[in-house]
Formats: C-alpha cells, structure tokens, sequence
C-alpha cells in the first residue's frame, strides 16, 4: 500500500556540473625524516610511477576508457543511462568506454586518481576541488540536461508535518547524501550559516535517493538533495529562474509513473527532482514549496565576476583580517615559479624578491603551477572574463620556486626557501606589512630542519 505522506520544498540554491577530464597520478610517500633520504615533494603531480609492462592502446577492449559517476542516485539506474552514452560515445570516436559507480563520492575520486590516463568522471563541483587537490583533474565540459547547464539545492520536509520555514530546521535530524555532495552537503553548509541553524542528529544516507526516502519513513525530519525544475507540458513557456519550482497543487493526486515506469509524471508535468527516483516505491514526493530563498544573481552569472567569494564569504573575512590588521599584505607563494610574466599577474606580482632554490638557472614557472595558484590568489582581472577573480585584491605576491618545473622538490629547497622568506618577512613586517605563507604542495613524514623554518616564522 502506497504511503500518503508526501515532501515539500523548502529552499533552493543553484549549482554547476562538471565533466571531469583525467587527472595525475597520486603522490608517492615521503621518505624518512633524516635529511640525507629525502624524497620528493609534489605540487599536484607526481612523477612517472616505475615502468610496467607495456601498456594496451587506450580505449581498446582490453584497455577501455573508465566512465566514472559518484552514486547520487540508484546505482543501476546510472549504469543504464551511462551505457546509452558509452555506446554513442564508441559510434562517435571508436573507442571503448566501461561505464562504473564506485561505491562513494570519494571512491570516485580515488578510482580517477589511481588511474589517470584512462579515465573521466561526472563529479560535482567539491568532488572536483577534492580531485583538482589530491590528484590536479582539470574540467574539460560542463553538463547540461534538459536545457540547464547548472542545478540547484533543495531542502525537502514532510508536506504535513511542522516544519514550515528555515529557522524550524534547528535540533531537527538532516538526512544528507554523502559529505562529497555539493548539492546535498556543501551547499546546505553556508545556508545554515547564514541563517543561524544548527541541525540535530545527522544521517549520511549514501545518495540523494537514501536521504529523500529517510525523510520520507520517518527516519529524518529533512533531507537535502539535488534540484531540477519541472518539465512542463509541450507547448508552455519552459520554467525559468524564478518561476515556482514545483507543479501546479491541483496535479499532486494525479502524480504517478508514467506506463513504462521511466518518468515521474502529475498530469502532463515531469518531475526531476531528486524524488523521481522514489516514484515506484512512493509517487506521492512531490514538490510543493513552503519557502524559497531568492537566489543571487551571481550564481547565473557561473563564469562572472566574484560570485563564488561572495558566496563563501571570502571577501567578508578577508576584510576583517585587513580591518584588523590594518595593514597591506604580502603573500609569499612557495611553489614551482620565482617569478611571474602572466599579463593577470602585472601590477601584484614583485618579482624582484623571488628567488628560486631548486637549482634551476630561470626563475619562470615552467610547470604552471605556482601560476595557477597567484591567479586564485590575487589574479589582477576585474570584470575580465578570461581571467581567475581575485580573491585578495590589492596585495602583493613574492614568488619562491621551490619545485622544479617537473613539479617536483626536496625538503632541503623548501626548507631554504622558508628561510629567505622569514629573513624577507622580518623586513616586510617592520615596514608595516601583513604576511601570509602558501605552501600547496604535499609530502609524508617530518622533516626537523623544515620545522624549525617554520618555527622562526611563527615567531
């Protein structure tokens, strides 16, 4: 017997999809902490395992390209569709393709960064800052599905039951997907932030069809999942941002899968919300929204301006540390460039207090790294689409190669050149500078020379 107890909206937030392009291989472990047996530190790559036997052609049927999907929802139901697109994709470039889901956001990630030469993904956007972190994926194409090229974060509560608006949510239990979900996880986070709420017990409830159905028996008072608007019927205007997300009231009693059990149909409607993938087992989820927040413009706008520190808050912190500090900073970046010539980087770059320790005779950044992360810092672009938004305007970059431009390095460089940077710092700090280290780069067990740099710039 079909249940009666149906889920309701409470807000939405907007995201983006990613399709995720092969990634390096993982870092290999750090050597002993005597400074003799040194190994190598990495920024994000690491260099070329030891040689195997030879390796079959990439996308033949013994060495297939790895299609990976974190389980959002049922993993049976990905596989399906992703072998619809892995048999396109063979028409299309004759390549093999082997569709799987991993058992977790994370295994995804592992499962890419285990296997970098042959693999992709369809991960969400903290998936791929994870990924971009451990491993250096990069984005190669943005989803779209159904005419969207972004989707949104739902809060779903029972249709009858006492939770009306966002302050309600506190003491409540939260049924989440997993803590690698954008939608289901990181984007609730600065919501409650915002709004001053505190949840009770929580449930990971391994996907977006788990926590739907944990609100849905009882086992969580809300759930959080991922958002797609409503199909509407051939021939209406197609919903747009700001319509009301969820079908007419007067279609919810007639809410049912279609005759194939494909689609979650209320009259002419489709629903594709998370909830769809309930539609056997319980085709009364529907949307029916209590409460939406307004989502920001900046969210539309994915590749303008200074949307993303704004939603994170950066900018707000950033000002409080200035506020306190009262003073211009000045970041030194110790990664594989000792000096910086990209036209973003003119005017915040001071290239005349860069040094490099890794033996190398030119100071640029060949590997591109230390590039990449001066741009997220302080790239000089406003309103300029091509480049990264700064997210600390007005500073001053000191650039400290100590990676090769293979991406590779030693305790011993890195060690060095923390203490140029301290004997730096103490002159920059007497004439009224605010410090900053940024150290992006990995390794294994201690190192004692590098811990006492550390030390002396603590003091």
């Amino acid at each position: 017997m079909l249940k009666t107890r149906s889920l309701t909206v409470l807000s939405l937030l907007v995201l983006l999809a990613m399709v995720i392009g092969a990634c390096a291989a993982p870092m290999p472990a750090a050597p002993s902490t005597e400074p003799a047996a040194e190994a190598a530190i990495e920024a994000t790559e690491a260099p070329a395992e030891e040689a195997a036997a030879p390796a079959t052609d990439i996308g033949s049927e013994a060495n297939p390209i790895k299609v990976l999907f974190v389980p959002s929802v049922d993993a049976q139901v990905i596989v399906s569709g992703g072998e619809i697109m892995a048999n396109a994709l063979k028409e299309a470039t004759g390549l093999n393709f082997e569709v799987s889901v991993p058992t977790s956001y994370a295994a995804t990630i592992e499962e890419m960064c285990a296997s970098p030469e042959n693999s992709m993904g369809f991960i969400p956007g903290l998936g791929y800052v994870l990924a971009n972190q451990l491993c250096g994926v990069d984005v190669a194409y943005k989803a779209v599905r159904f005419g969207n090229d972004v989707y949104w974060a739902q809060i779903l509560v029972p249709r009858d039951g006492d939770i009306q608006s966002l302050a309600d949510l506190n003491g409540k239990k939260w049924a989440y997907p997993d803590a690698g979900s954008t939608s289901g996880y990181l984007a609730i986070l600065p919501l409650f932030a915002e709004n001053g709420i505190e949840p009770g017990e929580t449930l990971e409830a391994g996907g977006h069809t788990g926590a739907v159905r944990a609100v849905y028996n009882g086992e969580a008072d809300f759930a959080s999942s991922f958002f797609s608007p409503p199909l509407k019927p051939e021939g209406e205007e197609p919903w747009k941002s700001g319509d009301a997300p969820d079908i007419p009231d007067d279609l919810i009693d007639s809410c049912a899968p279609s005759e194939d059990g494909s689609k979650l149909m209320c009259g002419d409607w489709r629903v594709l919300d998370a909830r769809a993938s309930l539609r056997e087992e319980a085709p009364d989820v529907i949307l029916d929204p209590i409460e939406s927040l307004p989502i920001e413009p900046e969210f539309y706008a994915m590749d303008a301006g200074n949307w993303g520190p704004t939603y994170l808050g950066v900018n707000q912190r950033i000002d409080e540390v200035r506020s306190r500090a009262k003073r211009p900073v000045v970041v030194f970046i110790f990664d594989t460039g000792g000096c910086y010539d990209h036209p973003l980087l003119s005017g915040v770059a001071w290239n005349d207090l860069g040094r490099v320790f890794t033996g190398e005779s030119d100071c640029a950044d060949g590997h591109g790294h230390s590039t990449h992360v001066a741009g997220i810092i302080a790239a000089n672009s406003p309103g300029q689409p091509l480049g990264i938004a700064r997210m600390l305007p007005e500073i001053r970059l000191v650039p400290v190669k100590v990676l090769n431009n293979s991406g590779s390095g030693s305790y011993s460089w890195i060690t060095e050149g923390t203490k140029y940077a301290n004997e730096q710092a103490k002159k920059l700090i007497a004439e009224g500078y605010f410090v900053i280290y940024n150290y992006s780069l990995g390794g294994g067990s201690s190192y004692a020379p590098l811990e006492d740099a550390f030390k002396e710039a603590e003091a």
